[in-house]
């Protein structure tokens, strides 16, 4: 790849407009590779992958004109220095950008990043994960036979692979994946000082308070928690419930789960767990639990079923581990505030969702618990937000994207000061002048 900073406007644009034909051309083949890799429905590739990564690109390229402006800035009003002189923020590419995507969103967790750097004037390398294959042969098709190899490529392979390219000098490297192996991405780009973006996951909590319209709540929890069998980054991992709200939440959980989540349904549409070792690692989570409810579960295909289990133990491994998958437990916990201390307890996770009617309740979560984002009364979905910020903090990962925070994230905020010769104050040149009369230094500075 060439080393030249930044793209030109024009080829960012030609770029996104072709990303975005692309996916509208190979549609069927998209929704077909995520039915081979994790047989999603036709709703989730479509609602989850496909529209959310073209509302993605459409606004970029709405806003890509004023994003790419120089941002004028002041300066302080009675300096000499600074008299007559022009100051402004130029956003400038990184350069050259490695983009490390996952198996469970494999197009909009891979592509999406793709249209921020693009956006930015980037260059970069796709490498999708080897554990979706189908999705990564499309990703690789899509993007080689169409792009100029300068501009964008995809290398495919396994964790060797990985490795090699982490090796190399990046400008910027973008990671979606786990926190260990993020903590292996950020070894790597130390070596080199390359800067990261890390996407990671967590113990995503979810609060469900007395207040809430709780038949509506629990229907929209339940929802996003076993959107693509759990295996999304923002699920709920586990759902805290009010000792006021405890019984008729149980009461009602079990004719909501038969009315979004029919036999029919689960037996052909929900989606599988990715692979073999993560299906017994979800069958070992719930060992020794107490099991609520559990639906059909195949190993021969990895189909795991919806299960819920309730009140388990704060110390076992369902409830230290990140599941990433379609376990829920429920605790029953005596109040809001003690829901906020099990949180704080907790590594700062990617999301935090609360159901509630009461104001007060709210701002005292909002106010008192940290997460790389928050939802009040819905969960999952202010991640299609591309107005909002998404990414981590702390465990849960470091950097923001989505919309403007994207081509942020992707570029240097380049600082100018254009001046002229005029005025050459001979405060700066020796002899310095007396510093006892500092009133001459803070003019000059």
């Amino acid at each position: 790849m060439t080393p030249e900073v930044s793209i030109k406007l024009e080829n960012r644009r030609e770029a996104l407009n072709s990303l975005h034909r692309l996916i509208r051309e190979m549609e069927p083949k998209i929704i077909g590779a995520l039915k081979e890799d994790l047989n999603k429905s036709l709703f989730e590739a479509v609602a989850g992958e496909l529209e959310a990564l073209a509302a993605e690109i459409k606004f970029s390229l709405r806003k890509l004109n004023s994003w790419v402006k120089p941002i004028k800035v002041g300066k302080p009003c009675l300096s000499i220095s600074h008299w007559g002189s022009k100051n402004y923020i130029r956003p400038e590419a990184f350069g050259r950008c490695l983009i490390m995507g996952p198996w469970n969103y494999p197009f909009y967790l891979m592509l999406t990043p793709l249209v921020s750097a693009l956006a930015a004037g980037n260059r970069c390398v796709l490498k999708p994960s080897e554990m979706a294959p189908a999705s990564s042969r499309l990703i690789a098709e899509m993007i080689n036979n169409n792009f100029d190899s300068e501009l964008v490529q995809v290398v495919e392979g396994d964790v060797g692979v990985a490795q090699k390219l982490l090796d190399q000098v990046w400008d910027l490297i973008f990671f979606t994946g786990s926190p260990r192996v993020g903590r292996y991405v950020m070894e790597k780009a130390a070596r080199n000082l390359s800067p990261v973006i890390l996407e990671l996951g967590g113990k995503s909590p979810c609060i469900l308070d007395e207040t809430a319209a709780l038949g509506r709540s629990l229907k929209r929890i339940l929802w996003a928690k076993f959107f693509c069998a759990g295996q999304t980054c923002v699920a709920p991992d586990y759902l805290m419930i009010t000792e006021k709200a405890w019984a008729q939440s149980l009461e009602l959980i079990p004719s909501l789960m038969d009315q979004l989540f029919p036999a029919d349904f689960v037996r052909t549409e929900f989606a599988h767990i990715v692979n073999d070792k993560h299906f017994a690692r979800l069958e070992r989570l719930i060992e020794n639990e107490n099991v609520f409810l559990s639906l059909e579960r195949r190993a021969q295909d990895r189909l795991f079923g919806p299960c819920i289990i309730v009140e388990p133990s704060l110390q076992s491994p369902v409830m230290q581990e990140e599941i990433f998958g379609p376990i829920l437990p429920v605790l029953k916990v005596e109040s809001v505030n003690r829901a906020i201390a099990i949180v704080r307890s907790k590594p700062k996770a990617l999301a935090l969702y609360h159901f509630s009617k009461n104001k007060e309740w709210m701002n005292r979560v909002e106010e008192n618990c940290s997460a790389g984002g928050m939802m009040f009364n819905d969960a999952l979905l202010y991640l299609t937000n591309y107005h909002l910020p998404f990414g981590g903090v702390g465990m849960s990962g470091m950097g923001t994207y989505h919309g403007f925070y994207g081509f942020k994230a992707f570029s240097h905020w380049k600082a100018v000061e254009k001046k002229g010769f005029f005025p050459d104050s001979r405060l700066r040149y020796w002899p310095y002048p007396d510093l006892a009369k500092r009133s001459f230094v803070r003019r000059f500075l």
